[in-house]
């Protein structure tokens, strides 16, 4: 089974679990870092060539639900991180997923970060000292989006 992902409502902190070590994912973390520490997790990374780095994990849990997650790095330094979910049996339309399968995904998303960070999460967002918490329907998209945004001090960018 693949190991859960915990967000502490505490400093916005996530920890992965995994055999006798706990892999932190938090505000200090840079890309170097995550490249080392992540390695079993790792799918792609997408350089955007303006200073925003976007690496790729899966094969975690959220909730009891297999999903994977994203880092958002600028200049080096952790932003946020985008978490989904995966299921491979779900059936899409020309490869777009259903609205009741969004729909479900973002209500298990929301009910994850609910239970993780403690709070109600019914307009989607919450904001914490640490930053700020979602699960929403991006209809632009037409997918869930679901994260953290780390709060950094405005002379660290």
């Amino acid at each position: 089974m693949n190991p859960q992902l915990i967000i502490s409502p505490h400093d916005g902190s996530i920890r992965i679990q995994r055999n006798e070590s706990c892999i932190v994912i938090d505000k200090t973390l840079t890309a170097e870092r995550a490249v080392a520490e992540l390695s079993p997790f790792y799918l792609s990374e997408l350089d955007h060539g303006n200073g925003y780095v976007w690496n790729s994990y899966s094969g975690i849990n959220i909730n009891g639900t297999p999903g994977s997650f994203a880092l958002c790095f600028y200049a080096g330094r952790l932003m946020e991180v985008h978490l989904g979910l995966s299921n491979p049996n779900e059936a899409t339309r020309n490869g777009w997923p259903s609205q009741a399968s969004v729909e479900r995904d973002v209500a298990l998303l929301r009910n994850a970060l609910m239970q993780q960070l403690s709070r109600s999460f019914e307009r989607g967002t919450e904001t914490f000292p640490w930053g700020s918490a979602w699960a929403v329907f991006d209809a632009k998209a037409f997918l869930p989006s679901a994260g953290v945004r780390y709060r950094l001090p405005e002379t660290s960018l």
